[in-house]
């Protein structure tokens, strides 16, 4: 027997909780990581730009996902992360972590009768 999601999604990623006092690390594999950056023009002409990333999850990965998008501290970054920030030390982490970004959004798949998932939805901070 084979497994799925494996077969399917080959991305790594970590993700980092804030419980209220440190970060709880967890790091789910197999997963999909796609990036994608949109242009916006406001009203005066000025262009920003911004990044965001989606990550789909299967269910058969993470039943659950330790992170809450309410609180705008959890993280999510590319690949098997060693070190958990902290709060003084933040600053340096994102710099050092191009691909690290902040949770906004979860999006609970999990009720369809095939391919449950969870989608991450997180944006540079």
């Amino acid at each position: 027997m084979f497994d799925a999601p494996s077969l399917l999604f080959t991305d790594t990623v970590t993700l980092f909780h804030w419980t209220g006092t440190a970060y709880q690390k967890t790091v789910l594999k197999s997963v999909q990581w796609r990036e994608r950056t949109k242009e916006i023009t406001d009203a005066a002409g000025i262009v920003t730009y911004h990044h965001t990333v989606s990550v789909t999850v299967p269910y058969e990965t993470a039943a659950t996902l330790p992170i809450d998008p309410q609180s705008a501290q959890d993280l999510i970054c590319y690949g098997d992360v060693s070190a958990a920030p902290t709060p003084a030390t933040m600053p340096e982490f994102l710099k050092a972590n191009p691909r690290a970004l902040v949770v906004e959004e979860v999006i609970d798949n999990t009720y369809r009768p095939m391919l449950k998932h969870h989608r991450i939805i997180a944006a540079r901070g």
